[in-house]
């Protein structure tokens, strides 16, 4: 999913492609999901023939989030995070995006807790395609 200001041309669009953001800049994280975002944009934006603007951040995703509300840029997100809503920013999907982003979880065989169960249960449903 691409993450946009709500004031932004593209924010219109209820879908968009990768040829959309060739022009953008991307605001990447250091840490957590930063390296493979980087990454993939870095690899769908140099397929069309162009060399994407990605500037990096040591900042949270809820930072990072705020800094392309207030217009510094577009980043990338998973469905599941495009979810919850967040005030001035539009989520859209990428059309022409056909790689999925694989999940990965483990835990502890002592862990019987609800929320656990409750996560396992999400990834199942997601697994199936039972939650968009």
């Amino acid at each position: 999913m691409a993450v946009i200001p709500a004031d932004h041309p593209l924010a219109n669009y209820s879908a968009i492609t990768w040829t959309d953001l060739t022009a953008e800049t991307f605001l990447v994280r250091y840490g957590g999901t930063g390296p493979q975002a980087h990454d993939h944009i870095t690899r769908r934006i140099a397929e069309l023939g162009h060399h994407p603007r990605i500037l990096r951040w040591d900042v949270g995703r809820e930072t990072l989030f705020h800094m392309v509300a207030h217009g510094w840029g577009v980043t990338i997100t998973t469905e599941s995070v495009a979810s919850v809503p967040v005030s001035s920013l539009v989520f859209r999907p990428i059309d022409d995006e056909s790689e999925r982003a694989e999940f990965y979880a483990v835990w502890s065989p002592y862990n019987r807790g609800q929320t656990l169960r409750n996560l396992l249960d999400l990834a199942e449903r997601m697994k199936r395609g039972a939650v968009r």
